[in-house]
């Protein structure tokens, strides 16, 4: 059996989310693969974005946010590490 899970935070705020267990090592491959490769598109997609949030005035910043919902999880993303599994034993 495989858990699969990622991590987030580093040293005191580190942290490891379960997601799923399965029998198959192929599907926690595949999952973690799919998840790493998302969460590298969405963290490149912040890193090009982010210098447009910090060069705005008070007024753009919530339409900026109207235009792009998404940013205001911007530190739940960039904080994730990535997805892992590992293989355990049922008891």
């Amino acid at each position: 059996m495989y858990l699969v899970k990622y991590s987030k935070g580093s040293w005191d705020d580190y942290f490891e989310v379960p997601l799923f267990v399965t029998e198959s090592e192929d599907i926690a491959k595949e999952y973690v693969d799919k998840f790493n490769t998302i969460l590298k598109k969405w963290k490149s997609f912040f890193e090009d974005t982010k210098p447009d949030i910090i060069s705005l005035s008070s007024e753009d910043y919530d339409a900026f946010y109207d235009k792009y919902p998404i940013l205001y999880r911007y530190y739940d993303v960039t904080e994730i590490n990535g997805a892992k599994y590992e293989q355990i034993k049922r008891k």
